[in-house]
């Protein structure tokens, strides 16, 4: 069970990060590359290329510059410019030459090879008038930990080392007698200990090694880079760190419970049996935790994605209409400049409103989406007029007329004379007995903050992670159940066969082990009803974990019968 744990586990991660990377393919370079980020400052592109030339020449090194552009159906690409002798990585398309003269200087510069320092590359950037450079290394052990140190994947992981915990400690006892036997024959204790050490560091490495194999393989044949197989790497060096740990801890603790426990109650396997069945019904109320909480999120993230999609795929039926957006140059002027484009594009915008040839739209299904999967249930009750977390549409007065929408005459008169800095709030009828309260808070929130656009990207990421963290407790779970199983028949095996023979019935037999399951379940349950308030999925998945619990339960038994009735054959 424990091999088979070293692999799944091993598996889901690795599985877990390729797809993850999926989420930032396009800006895998600043993650495996050094380089320089340009913030502000003025050159000349000629002079800049050709002094970008020589330096990458000087130091046998390529570099390359992020250019990111918008195609026709108005999404947005990366391409890349190269400096120096040699040719970009086939998954780093190259930009081309109309391209290259109408980007935007104040990019990403980054170092793909050679002996050039980021440090070396920002300092000759300043001195070309690019005078904000800021230089970058490519920190991927940072990125990793970042990675599987979010709430979802952190909790996934302390189940997957309790399970290893309970796994180890479980084989830890099985041995005992052989341990005892060996201590009675004259081994010494510290051979014991190194034996344990050594044989549980193998099953890391022959266990571990075929599940990173597999995921390396999966990631070239989705055209990733070989530079990206070190993720892989620091992923693996680092999990299977933290289970090699909890081996040498469990190692230790034998190790003097064997100095300390009589040798006959070493052979006959006694150790604290209840303390390690705690260990394994915690880990399996954070299981069920996990796993209710993100399927209630879940359910929410994917609503809102279908309506956020659905616009989406309407709006883009429409080739007159744009998404509004700024790129770096736009933002890192000072602050004259940056008030004077403000004053050119609201001019550009109102024109074309008065003009009634444009009109503005803005929703906030995103943040919605994150504000209502993570808010806590009272904070909403205390703000139920609150902006953030609401399903708000924001238009310009002309909005109604051009989409053909219906409203009184009464609303219109009121749309046509509001003047600047005034706000129009159209309610639904159920809203409408809390209007004053409403607008009130509306009119102070959106004066005091501005709302930033958000993609369908962040929403989709929530819903992947929170995916993968309840795959990862639910397969935990069956690695917890079977855990518990194995403990409970090494345990209780003497008492469970003579209650056997005496005809007790499955559930007579073990009714105060389920309960025990059963009572754990509901707790864990209980919490996660408390978290995601989704009654429906919390009675389904505590019944569903119930039945798994006995079905297991069940199968173990029936492995075990046919022990005791080889036993009574004399087998």
């Amino acid at each position: 069970m424990k091999r088979v744990f070293l692999f799944i586990s091993n598996l889901l991660l690795t599985f877990f990060l390729i797809a993850t990377l999926s989420f930032w393919k396009e800006a895998l370079p600043q993650r495996l590359f050094p380089g320089v980020a340009v913030l502000s400052g003025q050159a000349d592109y000629t002079t800049l290329k050709q002094e970008l030339d020589s330096l990458a020449r000087k130091h046998n090194s390529l570099i390359a510059r992020t250019i990111w552009e918008v195609d026709g159906d108005g999404k947005s690409r990366t391409l890349y410019e190269a400096f120096g002798d040699g040719q970009l990585p086939d998954w780093m398309p190259p930009a081309s030459q109309e391209s290259i003269h109408k980007s935007d200087l104040l990019n990403n510069y980054n170092i793909i090879s050679g002996s050039l320092t980021s440090q070396e590359l920002a300092t000759h950037l300043k001195e070309l008038g690019l005078e904000k450079a800021n230089a970058f290394e490519n920190d991927r052990v940072s990125f990793v930990l970042a990675l599987f140190t979010q709430p979802n994947q952190l909790t996934s992981m302390l189940i997957f080392l309790l399970t290893f915990l309970a796994l180890i400690v479980i084989g830890q006892i099985q041995s005992l007698s052989q341990s005892g036997i060996r201590l009675i024959s004259g081994e010494q204790l510290s051979h014991l200990f190194f034996r344990s050490l050594a044989r549980d560091g193998l099953d890391i490495l022959l266990f571990g090694l075929p599940a990173l194999l597999i995921a390396s393989v999966l990631l070239i044949s989705l055209g990733y880079p070989y530079e990206v197989q070190t993720f892989l790497g620091i992923l693996f060096i680092l999990y299977n760190s933290l289970l090699f740990l909890l081996s040498l801890l469990i190692a230790i603790l034998f190790t003097i419970s064997l100095k300390k426990v009589h040798l006959l109650s070493i052979i006959k396997g006694k150790l604290p049996i209840k303390s390690i069945l705690r260990i394994l019904y915690f880990g399996q109320v954070l299981a069920i935790l996990l796993v209710i909480v993100g399927f209630g999120r879940m359910s929410t993230y994917y609503h809102i994605l279908e309506k956020n999609e659905a616009g989406q795929a309407t709006w883009e039926q429409r080739s007159n209409v744009v998404t509004l957006q700024t790129g770096r140059s736009s933002q890192m002027k000072n602050l004259d400049e940056l008030q004077t484009n403000a004053d050119k594009w609201f001019d550009f915008i109102q024109h074309a409103i008065d003009n009634e040839n444009a009109f503005l739209i803005k929703h906030n299904l995103v943040e919605q989406a994150l504000k209502q999967a993570t808010s806590n249930h009272n904070e909403t009750e205390n703000n139920p007029y609150g902006v953030e977390g609401k399903n708000i549409l924001y238009v310009t007065p002309n909005y109604f007329k051009k989409e053909g929408i219906k409203l009184t005459s009464e609303t219109f008169q009121k749309i046509n004379t509001l003047k600047d800095g005034q706000i129009l709030a159209i309610l639904p009828e159920e809203l409408q007995k809390n209007e004053k309260d409403i607008k009130s808070i509306l009119q102070q929130e959106l004066t005091n903050r501005l709302y930033s656009s958000k993609s369908n990207q962040k929403i989709k990421i929530e819903i992947f992670s929170n995916l993968a963290s309840t795959m990862f407790a639910i397969l935990t779970s069956i690695l917890l159940f079977t855990s518990l199983n194995l403990l409970y028949f090494e345990a209780f095996r003497k008492t469970i066969f003579l209650k056997k023979i005496a005809g007790y019935y499955f559930f007579e037999l073990h009714s105060r082990y389920i309960t025990s399951q059963i009572i754990a379940l509901f707790l864990g349950s209980g919490l996660a009803f408390i978290i995601s308030k989704n009654i429906w999925i919390t009675l389904i998945l505590f019944f569903s974990f119930s039945s798994l619990a006995v079905l297991l339960l069940k199968i173990c038994d029936k492995k075990e019968s046919k022990t005791y009735v080889s036993i009574i054959k004399g087998g």
